[in-house]
C-alpha cells in the first residue's frame, strides 16, 4: 500500500481524523495535536500515539512528545499482515487508544503527559513547549522557570521564541498572545488548516 492510499483509507474510515502526511490526528483540535502515526518502512510499519503542541518552538513535527504502542501492537509486520491491508490493520491497533488520544489533545493531559513521561522534561525543547503550556494554564511563574532553563541550550531562532513569550510575561504585549503567534506561525509553516 503506497503512502497516499493509506491516507485517503484511513480518513475515508475515520471521519474523526485529520492529518498532515501519515501524522493522523483528531478533529477539530486547538492548541495540541494528538492522534497516531503511521511510521512506514520496507518491512513494515511502527505504529505511534502522536501527541504534539502546536506552539512547540522547533516548528515542525516530530516524535518527541509521542511512543510507540506497546509491544506486540506497535510494529505491523508484512510478512504476516499483507501490505495492501496495510490501512486496516492500523485501524484496528489504535481504535482502543482513540480516547487516550482525546485526553491528550487538552492541555492539561499535555501537562500531564510531560510530568509523567520519565526524562521527557530533560530535553530543552520539551522544556520550552512544556514552559508555554504553563503560561497558558496560567501557571506563570512555574512556566518562566522551565522557559529560562531552556532558553542557554536552545538554538538561536529557537531562543528567542521564548525571549518573546518571556517579554510578554512581563507585559510587552502579552505571553499567552505570543504563544498564539507561535501556533498560528507553525500552523502555516506545517500547513496544517486549522
Amino acid at each position: 500500500m503506497t503512502k497516499n492510499k493509506l491516507i485517503k483509507s484511513v480518513l475515508q474510515s475515520k471521519s474523526i481524523f485529520s492529518n498532515k502526511e501519515t501524522y493522523f490526528f483528531l478533529a477539530p483540535f486547538g492548541d495540541i495535536l494528538s492522534g497516531f502515526f503511521c511510521e512506514m518502512t520496507p518491512r513494515g510499519a511502527y505504529v505511534w500515539k502522536f501527541v504534539y503542541p502546536l506552539f512547540d518552538i522547533s516548528g515542525q513535527l516530530h516524535l518527541s512528545y509521542s511512543s510507540r504502542l506497546a509491544y506486540p501492537e506497535d510494529f505491523i509486520d508484512y510478512k504476516d499482515v499483507d501490505k495492501s491491508k496495510l490501512a486496516q490493520e492500523f485501524l484496528f491497533r489504535i481504535v482502543g487508544h482513540i480516547c487516550d488520544a482525546y485526553q491528550r489533545k487538552s492541555l492539561s493531559g499535555f501537562l500531564q503527559l510531560c510530568e509523567s513521561r520519565s526524562g521527557l522534561l530533560n530535553n530543552e525543547v520539551i522544556q520550552a513547549s512544556y514552559g508555554c503550556a504553563l503560561i497558558l494554564d496560567s501557571q506563570n511563574e512555574l512556566g518562566l522557570k522551565y522557559l529560562e532553563k531552556a532558553i542557554p541550550y536552545l538554538p538561536e531562532g529557537y531562543r528567542a521564541s521564548c525571549l518573546k513569550v518571556i517579554h510578554g510575561l512581563q507585559g510587552v504585549p502579552n505571553a499567552q498572545q505570543a504563544i498564539y503567534e507561535l501556533k498560528a506561525d507553525n500552523l502555516l509553516r506545517l500547513k496544517i488548516k486549522y
